[in-house]
């Protein structure tokens, strides 16, 4: 059998990101790629399949290995049953880059109706949405009509991507006809640029029903510069359900404004922890504002390792000194393997990290002062 090359370069290189792995197979032959897609190891499969992505590598061979990756057999074994989740879900973002293929969009819907895992389904819809044609259309109308709520749902999220007027009726009947996942249709109405939609929401975000102005306050992030909008957010932040205070607080984040991270900030103090870490969260829209990194360092120390773990995510995106040592930090001390594994994604993420490393190197290789001197 022939040598893997994909899967020898990715096990001997496992300990860099895999952004550097996908880097690494940029010269390589597309043959060497599909072989990489085709036979391996979960990771080794999932970094050839996200070379051919980003170098888009579109011949029908580097398709049909996708769509073969995509179809992958699910395991009952969990180990290997999350590692087919993690090939299938890479090769439908990857398969984004055939937007006008018909095998690849009937594939796609498949697993993005086919009852499968979470991860699979979101990545397929994600592709399909960047795939904005008559069939893809008419297709997730079908599934707007039909009486499978999980198609509904499909349907909705789609059609609201693609901002299709005609969806919006069917959508607002689905609210009230599925209320148990109105939540999900309401915040698809954000997608539409409409005073129907827009007026809907204003409707819903001050909703008897809590879960109701959630979704609503979320979906209002769209179209934030309206002043009927800001009022309602406003007065969302002081919402009876803490929820709905938080949906409020990030949609204002989302706008990257500096006069917004104000706002933000005050919640990093707050008593409750839930809204610490829903901050920490919201503070990844200001990664432009370097100065918001020395509140997350901070904020890396709380005594709740799921604020530390929140804080240290969002540090990955201010590449500084402080923030390479806040994250090992958390490596060091976090007793959860989840925030440790994620603050090692972080580590591996910020662009100061080997320089960072490499000084502490040094810092430990100098030999010690004598006392006398």
């Amino acid at each position: 059998m022939k040598t893997n090359l994909v899967y020898l370069l990715v096990e001997t290189q496992s300990h860099i990101s895999e952004e550097k792995l996908v880097a690494s197979l940029c010269g390589l032959p597309e043959r060497v790629i599909i072989q990489g897609i085709k036979v391996g190891s979960a990771q080794s499969r999932a970094i050839a399949i996200m070379s051919a992505h980003e170098r888009e590598l579109v011949s029908e061979e580097v398709r049909d290995a996708l769509l073969s990756a995509l179809e992958r057999p699910m395991a009952a074994n969990s180990i290997t049953r999350d590692n087919t989740v993690a090939v299938r879900s890479t090769a439908a973002r990857a398969l984004a880059i055939f937007p006008e293929d018909r095998s690849v969009q009937g594939a796609l819907f498949h697993r993005a109706v086919g009852n499968d895992l979470p991860q699979v389904t979101r990545a397929a819809c994600a592709s399909l949405a960047k795939m904005k044609c008559s069939y893809v259309t008419e297709r997730a109308m079908d599934l707007l009509r039909s009486g499978d709520p999980s198609e509904n749902l499909v349907g909705a999220f789609l059609l609201g991507e693609f901002g299709h007027e005609p969806a919006e009726l069917f959508i607002l009947n689905l609210i009230q006809k599925r209320p148990g996942l109105a939540r999900s249709f309401i915040r698809a109405l954000g997608k539409f640029d409409t005073k129907r939609a827009l007026d809907a929401l204003l409707v819903y975000a001050t909703h008897r029903d809590w879960e109701y102005r959630e979704a609503a306050v979320s979906a209002l992030a769209q179209t934030i510069d309206r002043r009927d909008v800001r009022t309602v957010l406003d007065k969302a932040l002081k919402d009876t359900r803490q929820q709905v205070r938080i949906a409020a607080m990030q949609a204002y984040a989302q706008t990257g404004r500096a006069y917004q991270m104000d706002l933000v900030l005050s919640w990093l103090e707050a008593e409750s922890f839930v809204e610490r870490r829903a901050a920490a969260e919201a503070m990844v829209h200001f990664a432009k504002r370097q100065e918001a990194s020395a509140h997350l360092e901070i904020l890396a120390h709380d005594e709740r390792e799921h604020v530390a773990g929140a804080a240290v995510y969002a540090l990955r995106y201010f590449p500084n000194e402080r923030s390479v040592r806040a994250i090992l930090h958390v490596i060091e001390h976090a007793s959860d393997f989840q925030i440790r594994a994620e603050a090692l994604e972080s580590l591996r993420q910020n662009a100061c990290t080997e320089s960072v490393l490499f000084e502490m190197v040094e810092e430990a290789l100098k030999p010690p002062i004598a006392s006398g001197e």
